[in-house]
């Protein structure tokens, strides 16, 4: 009698190592599966941001092209004389403050200025008393 009250220890032993393990593969498979959820939110989540950031990236294109847009219709500024820019040339060419203030239609102020920093009279002066 003996033996058969240890088969049925060995076999209660196998079921409990087997019901173990299978419940160790059960709470291995949920905690495997949460995973697996908490992975599939994650990618969710990412794929709508990744989302948002395709229609932010379309809007900054759209308004880069009609910036561009607006760009070309400008005309060029090269070609464009300023006042400024006729005045530093009249300045240059020795001409005077009354004569760049009538052709430029600019103030006492701003002819003086455009006189001081670009007549090349005044220059040739300047440099002949610092060599004096």
């Amino acid at each position: 009698m003996e033996y058969y009250f240890e088969k049925p220890q060995r076999q209660t032993m196998n079921v409990d190592i087997k019901f173990k393990g299978l419940l160790a593969k059960w709470f291995g498979n949920r905690a495997l599966l949460r995973k697996v959820n908490g992975l599939q939110a994650d990618y969710a989540m990412a794929m709508d941001q990744c989302q948002l950031m395709k229609q932010h990236i379309l809007e900054l294109e759209n308004k880069i092209s009609s910036m561009n847009a607006k760009v070309e219709l400008q005309p060029e500024t090269k070609d464009v004389e300023t006042p400024y820019s006729v005045a530093i040339l009249l300045a240059k060419r020795g001409c005077e403050r009354g004569e760049i203030i009538k052709e430029c239609g600019l103030t006492e102020s701003e002819a003086d200025l455009i006189l001081a920093l670009h007549n090349r009279a005044a220059d040739s002066s300047a440099n002949s008393i610092a060599v004096n």
